[in-house]
């Protein structure tokens, strides 16, 4: 059907073009290093053919492994004026440092790439959204920063003693403001996912799966070398929740 023809594979469409438009895509090094991981895998990535508007934003990708077939936008964190100044102290063999809140600078990107999926799934089949750090730190993507960035900040609960004194007790944790997926919020986005060199240099995937989704990725379907598959821990008893490994590449 022509609804469909929009997200099925073309043989010999030209990556880097655009049906209707005379230009050419220029793609990001997160975008180029992507494809690099999906032709390891053995996974076919389609550009989507549609131009993005004002109104109307579309994901990147495409991505089929067999007959599954799963939306894909890439989203890339740039340097900033600190992060150069960083940059410039590591070159000269110094020490660089960072800092800041958590997860601040990737809940931007969840929640523009949520949109993009939901235009073209409309959370009706799997669509991630995959992080990749270009800066010389590669400190804003791992698996800490996306978890505040997804679920929010992390809180400490307190309670006092007694009524006759001051003294508090610790009692748990839980998740705070500034989240990005919730039972109703984010529901498009099937994972977010940590783009990344190895230390031979070729790209691997890290995939947080979202459990408010609703459109669940399947962690054995969707598995290849250099691919891990991470769900939240349970966090009973007011602990803290962390990522747990559900699938580990062989």
């Amino acid at each position: 059907t022509r609804a469909n023809a929009e997200f099925r594979p073309a043989a010999g469409f030209p990556t880097t073009s655009l049906a209707g438009t005379t230009g050419f895509v220029v793609e990001t090094v997160s975008e180029q290093l992507f494809r690099v991981f999906c032709r390891n895998a053995g996974w076919f990535a389609w550009r989507v053919r549609t131009q993005d508007t004002k109104a109307l934003r579309r994901p990147d990708f495409v991505v089929w492994r067999r007959f599954r077939r799963l939306a894909v936008e890439v989203k890339q964190v740039d340097p900033n004026p600190a992060d150069d100044e960083q940059a410039g102290i590591l070159d000269a063999g110094g020490m660089a440092s960072f800092g800041g809140e958590p997860g601040a600078r990737l809940r931007d990107h969840i929640k523009d790439a949520s949109a993009q999926l939901k235009s073209l799934t409309r959370g009706r089949w799997p669509g991630v959204v995959v992080l990749y750090d270009n800066t010389a730190l590669r400190a804003y993507t791992g698996s800490y920063h996306i978890k505040i960035a997804m679920h929010g900040l992390e809180q400490i609960m307190l309670e006092r003693t007694g009524l006759e004194t001051p003294m508090t007790r610790f009692v748990g944790y839980r998740f705070g403001p500034k989240r990005r997926v919730t039972p109703t919020d984010g529901t498009a986005v099937s994972a977010v996912c940590h783009l990344y060199c190895g230390t031979d240099g070729e790209p691997c995937l890290d995939v947080f799966h979202n459990e408010h989704t609703s459109s669940h990725l399947d962690n054995l379907a969707w598995r290849a070398p250099r691919l891990r598959h991470f769900r939240l821990g349970p966090g009973a008893d007011r602990q803290r929740r962390d990522w747990i490994a559900v699938h580990s590449a062989s």
